[in-house]
């Protein structure tokens, strides 16, 4: 999950949109702003925004009207009903746009389990219950 990304691997992109579900939970804003903020570390030059389906903002039109023509990232694991017809419908309406594939199942996020694992193994999880 660490490998060197340049700005060769992100094509022509100028701008990259993540767009995530968004929750009620108080305090969970923070991740994705910080997921889109390492990634801008990684890729000079582009502008990297973010929005929430639902619940928190900004919302995924207005992250969708920052700019001119960006790449939309699902920030999704699995292609439920808003990957499938909510994002494609909004990046349709308030393009031009290209979307990706959804982030789940990339083999980034199998080695991420891996790791989880075996920080467990070394005492690094947390008990529940």
């Amino acid at each position: 999950m660490s490998a060197a990304v340049d700005r060769g691997d992100a094509g022509r992109a100028r701008r990259l949109v993540l767009l995530a579900h968004g929750t009620r939970m108080p305090g969970s804003a923070p991740l994705l702003e910080r997921i889109a903020r390492d990634v801008a570390a990684r890729l000079p030059g582009v502008e990297v925004d973010h929005g929430y389906v639902e619940f928190q903002s900004p919302s995924a039109v207005e992250a969708l009207q920052g700019g001119a023509d960006p790449v939309v990232v699902p920030v999704f694991l699995g292609s439920g009903y808003h990957v499938e017809k909510d994002l494609p419908a909004m990046v349709d309406e308030h393009g031009p746009a290209r979307l990706t594939e959804h982030l789940g199942p990339h083999p980034a996020l199998i080695g991420a389990v891996v790791d989880r694992l075996a920080a467990e193994a070394r005492g690094a999880g947390r008990p529940l219950g």
